[in-house]
């Protein structure tokens, strides 16, 4: 049910006032009754300004927002005007200034725009009609503030929506006064797809970044600046970015911070998603006043959207993608590690030329009825034809990068090949493809080997609804933050509130640190491949973690000191076990109250041990 007013009101010539006020009636099953409320007003004077504010109550949707408008209209004041009555000519030139804010968006705007227009009219001959020439040309700009919003790679699920509607609209005018009364009952139910209540879906980081254009369930680690809405005339599509790890060191004689660098270009992807909508409408409506005018309206809708990787015909994904197989000087190295701040060198100088250097590129892109977008293999500088052709080989290096430190990184798989010492027992969960060794060479060609990997076995992310009883109109007391849950709100039973929310993430097995187990001297050398033992040459410092399982066969074995321990987030004690960070809705909605915690499980390992050729130290526990 709605009722609304509008007025406007002329005291002078040289101003106006516009007023209109609206009030909106709603109930539903699931939010109950709301009242909607609108006041707008807006003034204008000589033509030449005008100023505007807006008032919104709450909705069962949205927030409250202030928001002012302003606008200059430039004609009355910039009189560009010209007009030569013998030659019948007149050029115009008209600009606009318009501006706007709101509470929630902030400052949104500010435009302007202009046009320069010619006319002249033709004397015609006698028993024709005169004709006319004119002739405009447009201009302007403005700046439209792009929230920083920013995109973080998470599952994505399929839905499928249904949603039936019907409506009734009664309008009446009487003294001035205008009113409408409307009816609306609808149904809306999104759900999903059965396959996707529970959903597991391959991630790949930035070491092991493979473009697979043959699955649709893959996600990336990666970020984009400024995301949101693209549409027709958007200028500018969101910036990506690569979220690769900072690995910072922190041993006798090193320190710093290293981080990875591919030695390939690709593109990144997102799971495809699919949502499929269905809708049915029906409508009648009548008006009382001056006239009667009945109408009807039945409609359907059916609408299916996918979103994913480009892959259908996009030649620049076969091109650019980024491949596990990337060889540098006949050398599988689809990555390598460099310290933070270190100037590294290329003697391939020609690898950036090969798709315009340093300077931005524009990608052709076919568009055509019959066959759709179409990425080419051709570029230009931004002006000009699409004429430069893209080498085959243009997104891999051919040629390491010189650096002066050296760092080495071992999976699972090539420790076991290799079959490198090792005397800890790495977690049996590790993947092949798990880094569990580093090597670090300083310039000066000591040795860092850190040879311990420390995983975390298990991490889970709750968020639950943690709300009572949906007729009761009371919101759960926080202690500290922390609120009091139930076993049923924690799982996938929940029936808390009216959305009955429960999602759970669960990360597996990943190492958190790499412990420091050698340092070795630029002279160095392991005589019986049998580790840093004293018949070596050159010095070692050995560091010894863990607890000491070694067998009769004197083969060294250590454990972790806890193999399984378990943690959470919040902590607080063995009394206030299903305690949960509370998240408070909106203040006025009792049933959307949320509890978030993590719960993990992971390795800890203490320090036993340091050795020398000389000296030996020992560290008792207790």
């Amino acid at each position: 049910f709605g009722i609304g007013k509008d007025k406007t009101k002329a005291t002078f010539d040289d101003y106006s006032i516009n007023t209109n006020y609206n009030a909106n009636f709603s109930f539903n099953n699931y939010e109950g009754f709301h009242v909607t409320t609108s006041f707008n007003q807006s003034f204008e004077f000589l033509k030449y300004a005008s100023v505007g504010y807006s008032l919104q109550s709450a909705s069962p949707d949205e927030f409250s927002d202030v928001g002012v408008n302003f606008g200059i209209n430039l004609q009355g004041i910039i009189d560009d005007q010209k007009c030569s009555e013998s030659s019948n000519q007149i050029f115009e030139n008209k600009n606009y200034l318009s501006t706007s804010f709101s509470r929630k968006q902030g400052f949104e705007s500010i435009v302007y725009d202009g046009e320069y227009q010619y006319r002249s009219k033709n004397h015609a001959a006698r028993g024709y009609k005169e004709s006319f020439n004119s002739a405009s040309m447009g201009y302007g700009g403005g700046y439209y503030h792009n929230m920083d919003r920013t995109y973080s790679p998470s599952l994505q699920h399929n839905f499928e929506n249904f949603a039936i509607s019907a409506s009734g609209k009664f309008g009446f005018t009487a003294l001035g006064f205008e009113g409408t009364i409307d009816a609306t009952v609808s149904y809306a139910e999104q759900k999903l797809a059965e396959e996707e209540e529970k959903k597991t879906t391959q991630a790949y980081g930035y070491l092991y970044l493979n473009n697979d254009l043959e699955s649709d369930n893959v996600i990336n680690d990666f970020n984009r600046e400024h995301d949101g809405q693209i549409y027709e005339k958007t200028t500018a599509l969101p910036m990506g970015y690569m979220t690769y790890d900072i690995y910072n060191i922190s041993s006798p004689g090193l320190s710093g911070s290293f981080r990875a660098f591919r030695n390939d270009i690709g593109f990144t992807q997102e799971p495809k998603v699919n949502v499929k909508s269905n809708s049915f409408s029906g409508g009648y409506e009548a008006a009382i006043g001056n006239m009667v005018g009945p109408g009807i309206d039945i409609g359907y809708i059916n609408v299916s959207s996918e979103s994913g990787t480009w892959d259908d015909a996009n030649s620049m994904a076969a091109q650019f993608k980024f491949d596990s197989e990337t060889k540098t000087n006949n050398i599988t190295e689809p990555f390598y590690f460099a310290m933070v701040g270190e100037l590294t060198h290329s003697d391939e100088s020609d690898f950036m030329s090969k798709w315009g250097g340093s300077d931005a590129v524009q990608i052709k892109v076919d568009n055509t009825y019959f066959t759709g977008a179409n990425a080419e293999k051709e570029y230009n500088h931004g002006i000009g034809s699409y004429n430069i052709a893209i080498p085959d080989n243009a997104n891999d290096r051919q040629e390491r990068i010189n650096r002066s430190t050296t760092i080495q990184s071992f999976t699972k798989r090539e420790v076991i090949n290799l079959n490198q010492n090792t005397k800890y027992k790495i977690y049996g969960g590790a993947q092949m493809e798990h880094i569990v060794k580093m090597v670090v060479t300083s310039a000066d060609g000591t040795r860092y080997v850190y040879g311990l990997p420390v995983y975390n076995i298990e991490q889970k992310d709750y968020t639950f609804n943690v709300s009572k009883d949906n007729y009761e109109l009371e919101a759960p007391v926080p202690v500290d933050n922390l609120v009091y849950y139930s076993d049923e709100q924690s799982s996938d039973g929940n029936k808390s509130g009216k959305d009955h929310y429960y999602h759970c993430v669960t990360t597996p097995a990943y190492a958190t640190n790499y412990l420091l187990t050698e340092i070795l001297s630029p002279d160095y050398v392991d005589v019986t491949g049998d580790g840093a033992t004293p018949d070596d040459l050159g010095n070692f410092v050995e560091y010894t973690y863990g607890i000491d399982n070694t067998p009769a066969d004197g083969i060294e074995n250590y454990e972790p000191n806890v193999p399984m321990f378990e943690w959470r987030a919040p902590f607080t004690g063995n009394d206030f076990v299903n305690y949960a960070n509370y998240y408070q809705g909106l203040v006025s909605d009792y049933s959307d109250d949320k509890g978030t915690f993590v719960y993990g499980k992971k390795e800890i390992w203490y320090l036993a041990k340091i050795k020398t050729k000389r000296y030996v130290a020992e560290f008792e526990i207790s």
